[in-house]
């Protein structure tokens, strides 16, 4: 990174909210500006504005929106070496599910290389299914850099003995094998999913993204379904304005592997039985 320029922040439209509560911080240090990332141009003019006033184009995504939506990956990584700059990609949502031995939606679309224009941060919480988190990049003063003024390290505590174990058992499993075999099981769900509600209109239908959003609309409405999806014991919750636009509220289902027809089979029904009962 070049110290003698100023950065020129580059954030995702629709990047998880983490992410969006850094503005006022990142703004302190440079310009930055909101970009939806579903447009290549408006990266590319975002990236190139920056290398016209001198300044660092840095974008900051997510990898897979958790509301949907997909990141370019390959597009960010090129832009950010053809403008010298550089690239933050959160892969929370892509860890474990897509690439080789689960090592990510960034990675496998990257062919498993990791560029050196870019950190990449993930969760080991979520498909996983462990505890805690990591961060990579090719650079040794960045990490260092990092563990020197990252507010985890400095004030936090050292982790559990029992979340280092569990990270360690769920790592086994991504390299013996047993994560390939849940990917294949996971996409067949998938489609079972989709196929099944192939008459509501279904955020992220026809993706290999685990996360689908029944779309109800009025939030009001969504509130009150999900509940009484939860009273007949289903574990959906409400995604609504402003995480997405107004009037466009979802009921949220997160899709695991070992979910099976019949799960998605009484989900469909009590779903409508919901619908109907809403009127």
């Amino acid at each position: 990174y070049k110290f003698n320029k100023k950065p020129y922040f580059i954030l995702e439209k629709t990047a998880h909210a983490t992410l969006q509560i850094n503005r006022g911080l990142l703004q302190q240090f440079g310009e930055t500006i909101r970009v939806d990332f579903q447009h290549k141009n408006d990266i590319e003019e975002a990236f190139k504005y920056a290398s016209i006033n001198n300044m660092v184009p840095i974008s900051i995504s997510d990898s897979v929106g958790s509301m949907g939506g997909v990141a370019p990956v390959e597009f960010i990584v090129r832009m950010a070496n053809r403008f010298d700059g550089y690239a933050y990609i959160d892969d929370a949502h892509g860890m474990s599910i897509y690439g080789e031995n689960g090592s990510g939606y960034v990675m496998s679309c990257l062919d498993n290389k990791l560029d050196d224009r870019i950190i990449i941060a993930g969760s080991l919480s979520k498909a996983f299914g462990s505890h805690g988190g990591f961060i990579a990049c090719n650079y040794p003063d960045t990490i260092n850099f990092i563990k020197t003024y990252g507010t985890t390290y400095a004030f936090g505590g050292p982790p559990s003995l029992p979340g280092i174990a569990a990270c360690i058992a769920a790592a086994d499993l991504h390299l013996d094998g047993t994560v390939s075999l849940r990917q294949n099981d996971l996409q067949q769900v998938i489609k079972y999913f989709d196929d099944k509600f192939n008459e509501t209109e279904v955020i992220n239908k026809g993706t290999t993204m685990p996360i689908r959003g029944l779309l109800i609309g009025n939030e009001e409405k969504a509130i009150t379904i999900c509940k009484k999806m939860h009273d007949r014991g289903f574990a959906t919750t409400v995604a609504m304005y402003p995480t997405v636009e107004e009037g466009k509220a979802i009921l949220r289902c997160a899709i695991s592997a070992i979910h099976t027809r019949e799960n998605i089979d009484s989900l469909h029904k009590n779903f409508i039985e919901c619908i109907n009962e809403q009127g």
